[in-house]
């Protein structure tokens, strides 16, 4: 049994596919341009939380009471 194609249909087909690659990419590209996966926003994130953390252990609050 032969499958034929149109050739309209093939059209169709790689534009659903290069459509598809280029909107998988832009989102990889923007998840690690400005999302959870940018460097300086983990490392300003990581920087924070120990600022903070050495702030409670501190304990500043209670002493100035």
């Amino acid at each position: 049994m032969r499958f034929t194609m149109n050739r309209t249909l093939q059209y169709y087909y790689v534009l659903a596919l290069v459509g598809g690659v280029s909107l998988f990419s832009y989102g990889a590209y923007h998840y690690w341009k400005q999302g959870p996966l940018n460097v300086e926003y983990v490392s300003a994130l990581y920087e924070g939380t120990s600022l903070v953390d050495g702030v409670k252990k501190r304990n500043d609050v209670e002493e100035l009471k």
